[in-house]
């Protein structure tokens, strides 16, 4: 389970490795979720209680510090090397912002008790988020520089909001202000690749086959979905506005 770690371990200690860049899914915290209908009252938690919010965001902290990051060549990595992170769906739960309940009450206090342990654990290795009303994270180094949206703060399968409009303008403030003509490279780092396989079929399927909504989540996910294509050409045509002014 840990052989990559130690591997990147290796790579580090050599000097191959100068910035590492986690791309979402660092902790798989759904048994906080799934697991919790025993221990929690769900129909009564409200995401204005605060202590709700703490109570379970206890949880998802030491899911980290007992259950996450408890290797040793894991803690060697993160220890050894600059680390730069931004959250997919399972360092909330499954299909966060892709599910029909994840408007509920009971949802939104999950949301936020990960929000708080992700700021804390890993947020926190980073520069300060953008404004947007996300994590969106960039940086600059030399001719290089770094964008790292958040695909998850915002995500909204009902209204077909991957990004949003806030963040979508952040970014477009931060390309302005930070990507010049002597910048070299431009990475832009998703949790959820732009280019994926058609699904409209497959989510029209699964509308009529009994027993398949534990991966309709994955489909809504991906940017092709029909809800979502909508955004993917406004964040493609942003980036593709970038390669033209600056193209060398």
């Amino acid at each position: 389970r840990y052989l990559l770690w130690r591997e990147l371990k290796v790579a580090i200690e050599k000097g191959e490795i100068d910035l590492l860049i986690h791309g979402g899914d660092q902790v798989y915290a759904d048994p906080i979720w799934m697991n919790s209908d025993s221990s929690v009252n769900k129909s009564a938690l409200s995401p204005s209680n605060s202590d709700d919010i703490e109570s379970l965001a206890v949880r998802y902290r030491r899911w980290y510090v007992e259950r996450a990051w408890t290797d040793i060549a894991v803690r060697q990595v993160l220890a050894s090397v600059p680390n730069l992170m931004m959250w997919d769906d399972h360092d909330i739960f499954d299909g966060w912002g892709s599910n029909d309940s994840d408007t509920s009450p009971s949802s939104q206090v999950f949301f936020r008790a990960a929000d708080a342990a992700f700021s804390d654990f890993q947020r926190a290795h980073g520069p300060a988020p953008l404004r947007g009303g996300s994590h969106l994270s960039a940086m600059t180094h030399g001719d290089t520089a770094i964008l790292i949206p958040d695909l998850r703060s915002n995500r909204n399968w009902r209204k077909g909001v991957v990004v949003g409009e806030r963040q979508l303008d952040a970014m477009d403030k931060w390309l302005r202000e930070h990507v010049t003509d002597e910048t070299r490279h431009l990475f832009v780092v998703l949790s959820i690749p732009l280019v994926h396989a058609r699904v409209v079929g497959a989510l029209r399927l699964l509308e009529i086959m009994p027993g398949t909504e534990s991966i309709e989540d994955d489909l809504r996910d991906c940017w092709t979905s029909s809800r979502n294509r909508a955004e993917c050409e406004a964040f493609c045509k942003r980036m593709f506005s970038v390669l033209r002014k600056y193209r060398h």
